[in-house]
Formats: C-alpha cells, sequence, structure tokens
C-alpha cells in the first residue's frame, strides 16, 4: 500500500511565499499478512491535512500513522522508517509509534496534506 502527504510551507509575508514538498509512504509486507493502515483512514476519499504552527518546537508530535498486522508474535510487530524525503532534517517518524514529529523548530507555517494513491501489495 502507498499514500502520500503534501507538505506545505508558507510565510506570512504579503504576498506570502510557498513551496511544497511531497512526502511517499510505502506500506511493505515482509512476512505472511500485509500490515494494515487504520489511520489517517486508507479507503477515504478526502485529503488529510495538518497545521504545523510558527514557533513549534521541536519533538512535536504532528500525526500518527496507525498501522496493525495479523501475524503473530515478533511477526506482527510494525516499524516505521522515513524511506526518502526532500529534506529529511525537517520531521522524524517513531520507529515503533508511527508519530510523525517535528525535527527542527518551525518558523514558517506547515500544512501536512495526505491523499492515498492504492498499489497491490504482495507477501514476501
Amino acid at each position: 500500500m502507498e499514500f502520500s502527504m503534501m507538505v506545505q510551507v508558507q510565510d506570512s509575508g504579503s504576498p506570502p511565499l510557498a513551496t511544497n514538498l511531497s512526502v511517499n509512504v510505502f506500506v511493505t509486507d515482509l512476512n505472511d499478512n500485509a500490515p494494515t493502515v487504520l489511520y489517517p483512514l486508507p479507503n477515504s476519499t478526502s485529503s488529510y491535512t495538518d497545521v504545523v504552527a510558527p514557533g513549534t518546537p521541536v519533538g512535536h508530535v504532528v500525526t500518527k500513522v496507525v498501522a496493525v498486522d495479523a501475524d503473530a508474535g515478533y511477526n506482527a510487530w510494525i516499524s516505521y522508517t522515513l524511506l526518502q524525503a526532500t529534506d529529511p532534517t525537517l520531521f522524524s517518524v517513531g520507529l515503533h509509534s508511527g508519530e510523525i514529529i517535528t525535527a527542527l523548530p518551525q518558523s514558517p507555517s506547515l500544512w501536512l496534506r495526505e491523499s492515498r494513491r492504492h498499489s497491490p501489495t504482495s507477501p514476501t
């Protein structure tokens, strides 16, 4: 399964300047059962948006990806990583929590918009 988040950075100037950053999230399976994403809602047709206000401190939880796996024991553990980022210094993800947190102090406003693109997954 794959979905993307769009991060939009906008200053408070007049006129405001803005830029976008795309974050792709891939959920891959390493054993019998594929993980299921519970949040953000994978079958929703609406976009997910979150705002990071100016002055937001390092370590602030912006959002959280929640997934479950039907496998048992160690095979049911889910790990979250940022595989590729345009600027990997802006955010980090909790390895087992799925929390996406600020990694730098945020001076401009940031908007996180998540859209979904489903792709088939197959057990490996």
